[in-house]
């Protein structure tokens, strides 16, 4: 449609100022879409609209508060910014577009202004009764870190590898965690390290025979769990197998009795590692009381329980 500019007292004209439409100053024929009156030289011209025109004008500015600050009193279809806005979803910075019918059906959709932090609800005025407001699910990080700015209940994919991982953990925030462990684990498989290469040793003291270690990603609280198959060349004598957090026995260990050589018994056990800092390795040491303990098999796994 044609833009024609209401009168007023017009500032020196400029390529960018309204003018008052007077005597003489025309309409041009035929009127073209999308053509408003501007002061070109001190005479009302009538020109194509550029995007220069648009500085300064209410196109350029940003949207207004609700009334009230409260997105409860919108009464107008259109956009709204600002923070702390009553009925909100959040205290943050949010873009609202309202959807307004009439007092009984509107909708509206917020949108979060932390660019680290996107994040979308909706929620409906249906016969006067607004519903809840609805985070519409966002597309999972998926990676080898977690991420660094966090808001509460976003959840995130842990792998150890994006071409070809080994596990993949998914976390959910918690804000409300008085943990300094705020990533709580949802759902995903044990990590494992499995070894069927027979190890042996006469040491009466844990030594690591190597074939097997699982290194933790991030701080936190991990459940651990080991199983074996173990034999001894003599008679009498007891097999050991503990599990250690790099150079730390964590206290989760068997011990196997043997009254007969050569015998073959399957064992495992069990716990939990509390504050375990990211990046230690987790191993199995083992030790006898006499002869030569052997383990043909060994297996070790980790999952999560929260992380930082």
């Amino acid at each position: 449609m044609t833009e024609i500019a209401e009168p007023f007292t017009a500032p020196s004209p400029s390529t960018t100022n309204w003018v008052p439409l007077g005597s003489g100053s025309g309409v041009p024929q035929p009127v073209v879409n999308g053509q408003w009156v501007k002061g070109v030289g001190g005479a009302a011209v009538w020109s194509a609209i550029a995007q220069a025109d648009l500085a300064g004008s209410p196109i350029a500015i940003a949207p207004p508060a609700p009334p009230g600050n409260d997105l409860n009193q919108i009464v107008a279809s259109g956009w709204y910014l600002n923070s702390g806005m009553a009925n909100a979803p959040n205290a943050s910075w949010l873009w609202v577009e309202a959807r307004y019918v009439n007092a009984n059906y509107q909708t509206q959709t917020a949108r979060d202004m932390q660019a680290d932090n996107p994040r979308e609800w909706i929620r409906q005025n249906n016969t006067g009764v607004w519903s809840p407001w609805v985070l519409r699910a966002p597309t999972l990080s998926y990676g080898t870190s977690l991420p660094a700015s966090p808001y509460d209940g976003q959840e995130a994919i842990l792998v150890d590898s994006t071409t070809n991982p080994s596990y993949q953990w998914r976390f959910r925030y918690n804000a409300g965690s008085t943990s300094a462990y705020k990533w709580e684990f949802v759902g995903g498989a044990e990590t494992i390290a499995r070894s069927a290469t027979n190890v042996s040793t006469t040491s009466t003291t844990s030594v690591d025979l190597g074939g097997i270690s699982i290194t933790l990603p991030r701080d936190g609280d991990y459940n651990a769990r080991f199983s074996l198959v173990t034999y001894l060349n003599v008679a009498s004598g007891n097999t050991f197998a503990n599990l250690f957090v790099n150079a730390f026995d964590s206290g989760i260990d068997t011990s196997v009795v043997f009254t007969t050589a050569f015998t073959q018994v399957g064992d495992g056990t069990s716990g939990r590692l509390s504050g375990v800092s990211g990046g230690r390795v987790i191993t199995l040491r083992h030790s006898v009381t006499a002869g030569t303990g052997n383990w043909p098999i060994r297996a070790l796994a980790v999952v999560p329980v929260r992380v930082s």
